[in-house]
């Protein structure tokens, strides 16, 4: 199985939207609002790294 695959719209906030596909490296600072969804016919699949631990909860 693939570690990423699909094609999905990245979204980091501010009414912005960013194509996103197999391979891409995204990066999200501290407090920023983000989400992603799939925009493909395919499974997204996805993985996600945060750090440092322990990280803060940042509520909107």
């Amino acid at each position: 199985m693939d570690l990423s695959s699909g094609t999905g719209t990245f979204y980091p906030g501010n009414g912005e939207e960013v194509e996103i596909t197999q391979g891409d490296l995204i990066v999200s600072y501290p407090g920023q609002q983000h989400g992603m969804r799939n925009t493909g016919d395919e499974r997204f699949v996805c993985i996600g790294v945060a750090g440092p631990i322990p990280m803060d909860l940042v509520l909107h």
